[in-house]
């Protein structure tokens, strides 16, 4: 007999372990399924070693989730009854022998043409029963995640706030912008000369009258896209160099 089978549990080594295979925390889960345990067999007696091997077993090592717990909620799940959606989902099944209309609410089959549920309508009701089963099951399927994009998506854009940091999350739309106002033109002297603080106030106050007047593109305004061209930077650097002198 080794000393192992004969080996004392250290109650402390032992918690430490059992609460780290039962832990919820993910990434504490997953540390304690790729943990060595055999180099704690010294300190731990044969039957306890046993239990903790078998729980570690029982652990996905790469994410940590208990193999028998998610083989039970999956039994759970399938043994779901969605039979009262059956009756729905059948009457959304097109006539195979009939065109529809994808936006239009029409039909058109061999007696003629006939009101019928657009193509665009019945694709989604059928997504919004995909998205009913799947509160049931607990499975979301392509069909049900796109019924809930396009509904939470609806709802932002409906009810969600306008503008603001928070706008994209709710899926709402942004604050329409105040059309730009007309353009005056470019300062003849540049920001940097107008706002030294030496300046006398009679000259500031002509330097910032002294604009090149409305520009030729009405599309551009007081804060466009148009830049300040190197040469006029360059112009306006010298001007505060000689002013400052």
């Amino acid at each position: 007999m080794s000393q192992a089978d004969d080996a004392k549990t250290d109650p402390t080594i032992l918690q430490e372990i059992l609460t780290g295979l039962r832990s919820r925390n993910p990434e504490e889960a997953r540390k304690w399924a790729q943990a060595p345990l055999y180099k704690e067999r010294a300190r731990l007696s044969a039957k306890d070693f046993a239990t903790l091997v078998e729980l570690q077993r029982d652990l996905d090592p790469e994410y940590g989730y208990s193999r028998a717990a998610l083989a039970a909620i999956r039994k759970q799940l399938k043994s779901v009854d969605t039979s009262d959606l059956a009756s729905l989902s059948n009457a959304l099944e097109p006539d195979p022998n009939a065109e529809y209309g994808a936006l239009l609410p029409f039909a058109k089959d061999a007696n003629g043409v006939r009101p019928a549920m657009p193509e665009r309508l019945r694709s989604f009701l059928k997504c919004v029963l995909a998205l009913l089963a799947g509160t049931k099951t607990g499975e979301m399927t392509p069909e049900a995640i796109d019924a809930f994009t396009t509904i939470a998506g609806g709802a932002g854009r409906a009810f969600g706030p306008r503008g603001g940091g928070e706008t994209l999350a709710a899926g709402g739309k942004r604050k329409p912008l105040p059309p730009l106002s007309y353009a005056k033109g470019h300062h003849w002297v540049s920001g940097p000369v107008r706002r030294l603080s030496n300046l006398s106030a009679e000259a500031r106050k002509v330097f910032n009258k002294a604009v090149s007047g409305p520009m030729a593109n009405l599309t551009v305004g007081a804060r466009s896209t148009y830049n300040t061209t190197k040469a006029f930077k360059s112009f306006g650097t010298r001007t505060s160099t000689i002013l400052q002198r």
